[in-house]
């Protein structure tokens, strides 16, 4: 349901950076107990902005990078032996390098004119999937302190419902009285999806899954649907020879493809992965330091081209640190984060900590204590 690409297709090069492996006796001795687990899996902990939602990380890029950017330009073909991108309204630019983040294989089939390597072909095989995003707002108090959720069952259509709203006491009018649901399907030439029914269908999912009843209905004040043609990366049985083709050839005209569908990994390509990609990246060109996001290295072979590899880049302190070793934790605003959830620390949305010291909910302070959390609990990393 996730994938909506047959698991023959896919290859399984993916899994050691986003499945987390399961400890089996863990996991036996939380079902006999009946003990929930906190600190299990590779995401178990996140950040996520107070006010503004996912879109307020851009917003705060936009102040730094002014005057250095341009948007709402688009792109109608890219000439890599002049070096020149021409845009829907005429103008021309020339570049020394360019940084791509568009969907490789459209780059390479659609808006490369002019000669061009033979090797970018191959990314005709790229494949990809689409996703209908359809939040939900509710009238009623949050049911539920869960984060998110995933449903194999062929009752509902969507992979994942989110409580989009417990991420932030403003993502809704009023949390007291409102709560919101994201829910995500996925679709592909495997896997149609009716998209002008989509909605209706994400609803009954809902009610079919428990999630709301049929009554609820009556209290949804609004919805919500957006259709993400490019949604996830395919991690194909072909995807590591593609690009071992693929980003090659065109680096060897000063073009570098990065980003989620830039690079195509999907294993390295969630918001803070993508990020990265282009911080190496530049570290790359102008400090000669390697990238270590990517998971790709290169090799110049005997007949003089570069060829490339998946082995990840670790660092040799890195290497070094055992799975039990004690590892820093991130920090947030003067304060470590704790290694364990806000329902194990007593942490609960009253008094929750607070993201500034003035209250106003923009990030730009220091971050308040909440009330003193019981000794027992007080295990911080770092």
């Amino acid at each position: 349901k996730v994938w909506a690409h047959p698991p023959a297709m896919m290859n399984k090069e993916w899994i050691g950076e986003r499945v987390a492996v399961i400890d089996v006796d863990r996991a036996l001795s939380n079902v006999l107990l009946e003990k929930d687990d906190f600190g299990w899996g590779p995401n178990n902990q996140f950040k996520f902005p107070l006010k503004g939602g996912t879109g307020e990380f851009y917003r705060r890029f936009a102040g730094p990078l002014d005057g250095h950017y341009t948007l709402n330009k688009t792109v109608a073909a890219v000439n890599i032996e002049d070096k020149t991108v021409r845009f829907s309204d005429g103008e021309v630019v020339s570049y020394d390098i360019l940084i791509s983040a568009m969907p490789l294989d459209k780059l390479c089939t659609q808006f490369i004119e002019g000669p061009r390597p033979a090797a970018l072909s191959v990314a005709r095989g790229l494949r990809h999937s689409g996703g209908h995003i359809v939040g939900v707002g509710i009238r009623q108090p949050g049911p539920s302190t869960k984060s998110w959720m995933y449903f194999p069952e062929d009752n509902c259509p969507f992979y994942r419902v989110t409580y989009l709203s417990n991420y932030s006491p403003f993502m809704t009018p009023d949390n007291k009285t409102h709560y919101s649901l994201l829910c995500e399907t996925s679709y592909s030439e495997f896997k149609p999806v009716d998209k002008a029914t989509i909605v209706e269908q994400t609803v009954q999912g809902l009610v079919n899954a428990g999630l709301i009843r049929e009554s609820d209905r009556n209290d949804i004040v609004d919805t919500w649907h957006f259709d993400a043609d490019y949604s996830y990366p395919t991690p194909s049985v072909e995807r590591d020879s593609i690009l071992a083709e693929v980003i090659p050839a065109l680096e060897q005209h000063d073009v570098y493809s990065r980003g989620r569908f830039g690079m195509w990994k999907y294993e390295v390509s969630n918001t803070d992965h993508s990020l990265m990609q282009g911080v190496e990246l530049v570290n790359r060109l102008l400090l000669d330091e390697a990238e270590a996001t990517i998971g790709m290295t290169y090799a110049s072979t005997t007949d003089g081209r570069n060829a490339a590899s998946h082995e990840r880049v670790v660092a040799p302190a890195a290497a070094a640190v055992s799975k039990q070793a004690t590892i820093a934790r991130p920090v947030i605003g003067d304060q470590h984060a704790p290694d364990l959830s806000e329902e194990e620390l007593g942490v609960t949305v009253s008094n929750r900590l607070k993201v500034n010291g003035n209250g106003d909910g923009n990030g730009n302070g220091k971050q308040q204590r909440g009330p003193a959390v019981p000794k027992r609990n007080q295990r911080l990393r770092g």
